[in-house]
């Protein structure tokens, strides 16, 4: 139990930060954000359903972080680098929703798509 108490917490935050560095990483363009929106508009019950299960999962995360760290388990803190890792997956949902629309280049027609 001694190599989990030291090895998941950093395995847990390098997630974390493969998290906040990958996924915004995926927006680097203004045809990237169109995919994302064109997606999200396809599918919207797809995108809240994930959205919902993602903030459940950081929410069992927390809840189990908290119980094994209040039964003397050192590995629980990297329950909550998990956790905020969905939460940032679900914020980032919501930064690409609230965005205006992306319009095609004035160089790129809808018939070259």
């Amino acid at each position: 139990m001694d190599v989990a108490g030291s090895v998941l917490p950093w395995f847990c935050c390098a997630v974390f930060l493969a998290v906040v560095v990958l996924v915004p990483r995926q927006m680097r363009g203004s045809d990237r954000l169109r995919d994302m929106q064109l997606s999200m508009d396809a599918s919207p019950g797809w995108t809240v359903a994930s959205g919902v299960l993602l903030l459940i999962g950081a929410a069992i995360a927390i809840a189990l972080g908290i119980v094994f760290l209040g039964t003397g388990y050192a590995f629980a803190w990297g329950f909550f680098p998990l956790a905020a890792g969905k939460l940032f997956i679900v914020g980032f949902y919501a930064y690409v929703v609230r965005q205006p629309w992306v319009s095609f280049d004035d160089d790129e027609t809808s018939d070259q798509l």
